[in-house]
Formats: C-alpha cells, structure tokens, sequence
C-alpha cells in the first residue's frame, strides 16, 4: 500500500436560480408571503397576533367580541434550479 502527503484539490461553482417560494431582499434570503418578498423579521411581524385592546370603559358591561380568525399561512413552496457552472 502507497501513501501520499499530497491531497487532491478540486473547487466547483455553482448557480442556484430562485424559481419560487425564496426571493431575494437585498443581499439576505427572503420567503414569498401573500405575493410579497419577506425576511425573517418582517415574517415574523406579519405572523403575530395582534394583542388585544382594552376596552373602553363604556363597553366594558358589553360582551366581549370573539377573536378574529387568523389567515392561513401561505408560503409558497420553494423552488430553485441549480446548475454547475465551473
């Protein structure tokens, strides 16, 4: 058995073409959130409750009204194309 002191060294570029569901926003990946191009902490703003007001002292004998129901989620389903260049 031969051994060597040398390793081989390749290097490999590759393109990741964003199709659908990830986006750019500026330099950071971003999700598509209702058609539209979100970081993290925009998602996460957009994805929070709003917590609940107090009532005016006016209506505090009214009954209090249920809680709106949230929308769904939808995130698109990531796609991407990614080719070897070099």
């Amino acid at each position: 058995m031969n051994s060597t002191s040398t390793r081989p060294v390749a290097a490999a570029t590759a393109v990741v073409e964003l199709q659908r569901g990830a986006c750019w926003r500026g330099s950071r990946l971003g999700l598509r959130y209702h058609g539209d191009c979100l970081g993290w902490s925009d998602l996460v703003a957009e994805l929070t409750p709003e917590p609940p007001q107090d009532p005016d002292e006016d209506e505090e004998t009214a009954e209090p009204e249920p809680p709106p129901e949230p929308d769904p989620v939808r995130l698109e389903l990531l796609r991407a194309d990614t080719r070897l260049v070099a």
